[in-house]
């Protein structure tokens, strides 16, 4: 059974905590004192409309006297059993105290003569005894009924005070654990191409630590990496990793080339680390299981700076006197490549770390192909060399009739006559070999891989052109003739 303090209704649902009409928090009664206290409510209701002196109050105040003492304790668990006694004890003695009064005045009316009826003014007064009794016993009753009440109401404060904050102690326990549980969230940053490209170094045992710069997701080919003056070659395709050795003088002649618009060979010298000798083995050179390679690269630029390769060859040693070997195996055209076509993808930043190469002097190498020639005049290749040089001085000096009389008889009914020859250089006012590289020799033949430089006359200024090609050269009579070229505009 359930008490509602405030709306003073008692409810049998024990399962209801707290009243449909007010809010209040139940007060629960055990069942054997339900009925009891019920008629201990309905006695101080009666009590309270008391008036007047009639016996029956005090008897009935009396009856509920003593059905208080038979509530259980538990009902109101903070109320000390002793201040309930002694209330009650104090009120017994003024109940004997009136009943004492009355026998005492009894006895003293049995004294005087039946004749002789008591005065009005003792009769006033043993009325007015009688009714101060009846209401110091409603008294009594409404301040036991009070204060029981009122107990009741502490009780039930202390008991929602104790729940709240139990309650809230719990929460707060629970929140800090929530709070220990939750992983601490931390702002991830999106990976940049450059946090990407070392990581896919480490991941394959390279140190990507020193990486500055990068082409990652340029191509899914591959990309560049740079960083301590050296460009890395990160080849996807093939899965391996090379390193350009000769970083400085690539992007410096880049540079210059560039500058001038001026497509001259590149040399890649590349270092492949271990790798299985396969069919370029003979190529570059070979120490402690590494494979070094040396790439001669023609390309020709395009608009945005990159380069587009137009021809690889490679030679054999650690510094090859020419290149006129192809190579065999793609992965090495696919190295050179990817540093072709993503060298300028670097940025300025890193192509600014490197000086511009200088201008080379081409007074100088033609200096030098002459002392060569005069070394030994029995030497047919140097001959054969010769004669392709002074083909081109020829043609520089104005001496066209020369120049076409060092052709082959082949190669002159190829040019169908000595006007129609003369007439592709009437705009010509250099014609430069500055490179030149051994192809194939022997006393016979010798075919030359070389780089010309030419420089023609455009309105009132001058265009310079380079030109990348392979000439073959064969002995007429004891005479090196000019059989055949084929060149391509850098």
């Amino acid at each position: 059974m359930n008490y509602c303090p405030k709306c003073d209704k008692y409810v049998e649902d024990d399962n209801l905590r707290f009243c449909k009409d007010c809010g209040t928090p139940f007060i629960r009664l055990k069942s054997g004192i339900t009925e009891t206290v019920k008629d201990h409510n309905q006695n101080v209701n009666n009590v309270n409309t008391v008036t007047g002196n009639r016996p029956e109050v005090a008897h009935a105040d009396n009856n509920t006297l003593s059905q208080i003492k038979t509530i259980d304790v538990n009902v109101l668990p903070s109320i000390e059993p002793e201040i309930v006694e002694q209330e009650h004890s104090s009120l017994n003695q003024k109940n004997i105290a009136t009943e004492t009064q009355h026998a005492t005045n009894r006895q003293d009316y049995s004294n005087l003569d039946e004749e002789t009826p008591p005065s009005v003014s003792t009769q006033i007064t043993e009325g007015g005894k009688f009714g101060m009794g009846v209401i110091a016993g409603v008294i009594v009753a409404l301040f036991i009924g009070g204060a029981l009440f009122f107990l009741n109401r502490n009780v039930k404060k202390d008991d929602i005070a104790n729940t709240t904050v139990k309650q809230t102690e719990t929460t707060i326990k629970t929140q800090e654990a929530l709070k220990v549980k939750e992983p601490i969230k931390t702002k991830v940053l999106p990976k940049t191409n450059l946090d990407l490209a070392k990581e896919y170094l480490v991941q394959r045992g390279y140190d990507g630590s020193y990486v500055s710069a990068t082409t990652y997701s340029l191509s899914n080919k591959g990309f560049l990496c740079y960083g301590n003056k050296m460009i890395t070659v990160v080849d996807i395709k093939n899965d391996r990793i090379a390193y350009l050795l000769n970083t400085d003088e690539v992007i410096g002649k880049y540079k210059l080339f560039r500058n001038k618009n001026d497509n001259s060979p590149l040399i890649l010298d590349f270092f492949l680390g271990k790798e299985p000798r396969d069919k370029d083995a003979s190529a570059g050179y070979w120490e402690n299981g590494n494979h070094y390679l040396s790439i001669y690269a023609l390309y020709d630029f395009k608009p945005d700076g990159s380069m587009e390769h137009g021809g690889l060859y490679t030679g054999g040693g650690r510094t090859p006197s020419h290149y006129h070997s192809y190579l065999y195996e793609m992965k090495n055209v696919d190295v050179a490549d990817i540093v072709l076509t993503q060298l300028v993808k670097l940025g300025p930043e890193v192509l600014n770390e490197f000086p511009m190469a200088k201008e080379p002097n081409y007074k100088e190498e033609k200096t030098e192909y002459k002392l060569q020639n005069n070394v030994n005049a029995n030497n047919g290749t140097i001959n054969a060399r010769s004669a392709f040089i002074s083909f081109h001085q020829a043609i520089t000096n104005k001496q066209l009739r020369t120049a076409f009389n060092i052709l082959s008889p082949n190669y002159q009914k190829f040019m169908q006559s000595y006007d129609h020859f003369a007439g592709g250089y009437t705009t010509t006012l250099r014609s430069d070999v500055v490179d030149l590289k051994v192809l194939h020799e022997d006393s016979n033949s010798a075919m030359f891989a070389y780089t010309l430089k030419a420089v023609d006359r455009e309105g009132n200024g001058q265009k310079i052109q380079y030109f990348a090609g392979k000439v073959k050269l064969i002995k007429l009579n004891g005479t090196w003739r000019i059989e055949s070229t084929e060149a391509k505009r850098l």
